[in-house]
């Protein structure tokens, strides 16, 4: 086939095209960027995959403009046939780009950039320990109390992915049972009950994608304070997590044969603010 001379249209066409491409690498790229420099990042990544997303922004930054510049010239190995059909142009390249980027603005508008206690419970917030043993890194019971912080009023200070694991072995169990610990975690009412929240977090290994909600009980001899239950409540309806200082002592429990369960028997409760980096610590 002879080649042919493309017309201005098409030139013009492919133009467009391609720079409606390097539109959305900009705006990935952009997006990307805004999340460090607003800190938002602190909701999705670990501190040490940080950079990845960092340097992911700036290089499709620096491939938009590379595509944008030469967004004139022929690509290689393309023919002048291929241009001067032109593929999407004009006004339907925009339509293209529209349809890329509308999803995109969307989530960005209205993410929340936290998990709701119902996604939470899709994750696993009332799993037991064995189910989520794989690849975590355990601690043993004396290494725990070796490292941990106390409070002043003796209590440990301990996250609440260790005291979830305690539970696997019965080593641990027979050396922690009674300990005073102290947990910062969010809260929900469990469906039912009268006198125990459960106690969750998220582990995170990675980012906010392969999160999993570990959870423990705290239970009141007395029963829940109604003015705790409706915070919760208030803030559950609200797709809000309420976080909660919790002192008191560790249990434990069967609930199925051979499989535990960690529980705390509160002592003392406090609501307390989200920390700025949710993940870090976990």
């Amino acid at each position: 086939m002879t080649p042919t001379t493309p017309s201005p249209e098409a030139t013009r066409g492919a133009v467009i095209r391609r720079l409606s491409e390097s539109a959305v690498m900009a705006v990935l790229g952009g997006i990307l960027l805004w999340y460090h420099a607003s800190a938002l990042v602190v909701h999705y990544l670990r501190e040490d995959f940080r950079p990845y997303m960092l340097w992911g922004g700036v290089g499709l930054l620096v491939v938009a403009a590379f595509h944008a510049w030469f967004a004139k010239a022929r690509v290689s190995g393309e023919s002048t046939v291929s241009e001067a059909r032109g593929g999407l142009a004009g006004p339907a390249a925009w339509v293209v780009w529209l349809v890329a980027m509308v999803p995109i603005f969307a989530g960005l508008a209205f993410t929340t950039h936290k998990y709701s206690t119902s996604a939470a419970a899709r994750k696993g917030l009332f799993d037991d320990p064995a189910s989520l043993a794989s690849g975590a890194a355990i601690m043993n019971a004396t290494a725990l109390l070796e490292y941990a912080q106390q409070s002043p009023d003796g209590y440990y200070q301990l996250a609440l992915d260790q005291v979830f694991f305690t539970a696997l072995y019965e080593e641990d169990r027979n050396l922690l049972q009674g300990t005073m610990i102290e947990l910062d975690a969010m809260a929900t009412v469990r469906p039912g009950a009268t006198n125990s929240l459960r106690l969750y977090d998220l582990m995170v290994m990675c980012c906010a994608a392969d999160a999993r909600a570990v959870g423990v009980d705290a239970r009141f001899d007395t029963g829940i304070p109604e003015d705790l239950v409706e915070t919760i409540t208030t803030a559950t309806q609200a797709q809000e997590a309420t976080w909660i200082r919790v002192q008191g002592t560790l249990d434990f429990e069967q609930t199925q044969p051979g499989r535990w369960a960690a529980f705390v028997v509160v002592d003392t409760h406090e609501i307390i603010p989200a920390p700025a980096t949710p993940f870090d610590d976990m």
